[in-house]
């Protein structure tokens, strides 16, 4: 807890445990609590996968309806990447707006400021699992990652990836093929 505590910027894992309880309602380790619950309850109704280095304590577990595309677990390398905020589930693919248009606003932002990408590579980040966050409180972070650290404005944002073992979905192929992927 407490490192989760001072990863978040609380100097104490008591200030964390106010914080949370202020914004949730429960402390966390109520919350864990009713995790603990919720997953025995979706493990009996839908199964899961486990994969090597997620516990019982990983807030992620990938269910079996969910894994409709190839996913595996690995480590990210580390990268340098431009971000966008999208809030809200509804917001993140509002109608008409492809799904690639979540990066729109990062391309124009390195293409007016001379900041070099590979437009063939991007990263989306979701925070939150959608199984226990509110659908208007889901975020998603489009990336592109850069060569070098970059100074940025609002609505855009840097921020330095450590490796880090995640759930990642690979798409090898144009932009278009990944549209028809996700239709």
């Amino acid at each position: 807890m407490l490192q989760i505590a001072l990863e978040a910027g609380f100097s104490t894992d008591e200030t964390f445990t106010r914080a949370f309880t202020r914004q949730f309602g429960i402390n966390p380790s109520g919350f864990r609590r009713v995790l603990r619950t919720y997953r025995m309850y979706a493990d009996d109704e839908m199964g899961r996968d486990t994969f090597a280095g997620f516990t019982d304590d990983t807030p992620l577990t990938l269910r079996r309806t969910m894994r409709r595309e190839p996913v595996t677990v690995e480590i990210t390398p580390p990268r340098h990447l431009l971000f966008i905020r999208h809030s809200g589930y509804g917001n993140l693919l509002a109608k008409g707006q492809s799904f690639l248009g979540l990066w729109d606003g990062l391309f124009e932002y390195a293409d007016a400021n001379g900041i070099e990408y590979s437009p063939e590579l991007l990263v989306g980040i979701t925070h939150d699992d959608p199984y226990v966050t509110d659908e208007h409180r889901i975020r998603f972070d489009a990336c592109l990652p850069v060569g070098e650290p970059t100074k940025t404005s609002y609505p855009i944002g840097y921020r330095y990836q450590k490796p880090r073992l995640c759930v990642a979905r690979r798409h090898l192929g144009g932009m278009e093929e990944w549209e028809l992927s996700k239709a």
